[in-house]
């Protein structure tokens, strides 16, 4: 018959080797957990920076197009003036500054969008 005391240490290993493996069950649940964890900062941190990206290249986007429309604003400009200028030299009213809108507005041409070469040719006819 087997002893009691060794029944008593078998059960007491027993016990212990339960409580070792609750543990190891525990410990590998929180491994787990870390793992998503890790998983799930490493996908917010990838979302982030794409974020961040898009938004400097819309940043950049917008500036590009702030920089075309003061381009074009400019341009109009520089028409506008070379227009006034034809316009006065082929009036002979070079001394009198008459407004190009005026002057295009009485010949029925907008001068939003005009072209100087149309426009000279128009006035010629």
């Amino acid at each position: 018959m087997p002893d009691t005391a060794d029944e008593e240490y078998a059960a007491a290993l027993t016990r212990e080797l339960q409580d070792l493996q609750e543990q190891l069950a525990a410990l590998r649940q929180e491994r787990d957990q870390g793992k998503q964890t890790v998983r799930q900062l490493r996908t917010e941190q990838i979302f982030l920076l794409r974020q961040k990206e898009q938004r400097e290249k819309y940043r950049d986007l917008c500036q590009q197009q702030d920089d075309l429309v003061q381009q074009l604003e400019e341009k109009k400009r520089q028409k506008k003036k070379a227009l006034q200028q034809l316009v006065r030299e082929k009036s002979g009213l070079e001394d009198q500054q008459q407004d190009v809108s005026e002057i295009t507005f009485q010949c029925g041409v907008d001068d939003t969008d005009i072209d100087v070469e149309e426009f000279m040719k128009e006035i010629d006819k």
